[in-house]
């Protein structure tokens, strides 16, 4: 799990980090203990308000579950990059039904997590 934590750690900084505009700032959220990681992001655009969750990626049992990503960035492909194997990364933003088109995990090999429907 030790090489997950360390992928997922540098898909945060990644997001977080490059390119941040001086208005909005970008906060890594980690909760490790229950395993739950997101970077949100906050601040003014002229009048507009911008608040809002742009990855979060949870971890059940030995599945990477990437809740939201709403980057261009592709989460996914980057974990696979660093080492994180397809059959171990969900993702969850995807309807149960088309998941097993994705070439990733389905989420339905952990049958005892009742986030699979």
């Amino acid at each position: 799990m030790t090489n997950t934590l360390e992928a997922i750690e540098t898909v945060l900084n990644d997001i977080a980090l490059p390119g941040v505009p001086s208005d909005l700032e970008f906060q890594i959220i980690k909760d490790t203990k229950n395993h739950h990681y997101q970077v949100v992001v906050s601040g003014w655009r002229g009048m507009k308000r911008m608040h809002g969750i742009v990855v979060q990626i949870d971890l059940h049992g030995d599945l990477v579950w990437i809740e939201a990503d709403n980057t261009d960035y592709d989460v996914a492909e980057t974990l696979v990059r660093l080492g994180v194997p397809r059959d171990k990364i969900v993702l969850g933003f995807q309807p149960p039904s088309l998941r097993k088109h994705t070439g990733f995990a389905t989420g339905e090999e952990a049958t005892s997590n009742p986030r699979t429907s």
